[in-house]
């Protein structure tokens, strides 16, 4: 993971634009600063997302994306192909507040592909 504080960034799968399946289990977070003191909400845009494993049991997923903000009021996990929709997140008043972008990945059968 690495930390963000410029507009219009993007977080792609390793070797984007051919997905990826990774070799174990694990997370990887991304730490998204403010670009601006005034600014309260983040919003990603999911041009692509996609394997993002589920499970057999309805409403699991084996492979999720979550996002936390300083608020406490954060987006539920989502999993599963996403292409073409957006979620937003709050910061936090401070202008120090951070959110975070944690990829979850509990299967390493699935490639998973996501920009």
């Amino acid at each position: 993971g690495s930390s963000i504080s410029t507009n219009t960034t993007y977080i792609r799968n390793p070797g984007f634009p051919s997905s990826y399946t990774p070799t174990a289990t694990g997370s990887c977070a991304y730490t998204i600063k403010k670009a601006q003191d005034d600014i309260c909400q983040l919003r990603l845009d999911f041009q692509t997302f996609s394997g993002l494993a589920t499970s057999t049991t309805v409403g699991m997923c084996t492979d999720y994306i979550t996002v936390a903000g300083q608020t406490g009021k954060n987006p539920p996990s989502i999993c599963g192909t996403n292409t073409g929709y957006h979620m937003y997140a709050e910061f936090g008043a401070t202008s120090t507040d951070t959110a975070t972008v944690t990829f979850t990945y509990g299967s390493i059968t699935t490639a998973k592909n996501f920009n």
